[in-house]
């Protein structure tokens, strides 16, 4: 179902997922839900990646996130998630979430969905 979904739609789901991820990793006993979350979100960013390497600065930033997304996932399997870390992985999160959101909300995406 998320495939056929407009790329607005796409995008601003991947947005609300990682952005959840911040209150979620203040608790230790969610750590796997972070875990699940970072993973689980890679896959819709690789199939919108496709479709969003047409957009200015989306296929980029979606590629960019797919990475921190990943390198999140090691330290958290790892077991190396410092108070430090914790609070970089939430702030990185944040900003992530807002990004995307950005994209999503851009004109061009915003006014394709009007036409269709």
């Amino acid at each position: 179902m998320f495939r056929q979904d407009p790329l607005i739609v796409r995008l601003r789901k991947i947005a609300a997922d990682v952005g959840r991820i911040p209150d979620l990793v203040r608790d230790p006993d969610r750590r796997h839900t972070v875990e699940t979350i970072l993973d689980e979100t890679r896959g819709p960013i690789e199939w919108t990646l496709p479709e969003a390497l047409a957009i200015p600065r989306a296929g980029v930033e979606l590629a960019n996130l797919m990475r921190a997304l990943t390198s999140w996932l090691g330290i958290l399997r790892e077991e190396r998630l410092t108070m430090n870390l914790q609070v970089l992985l939430e702030d990185e999160m944040v900003a992530w979430s807002d990004r995307i959101q950005g994209l999503a909300d851009a004109p061009r995406l915003t006014e394709s969905v009007v036409r269709r």
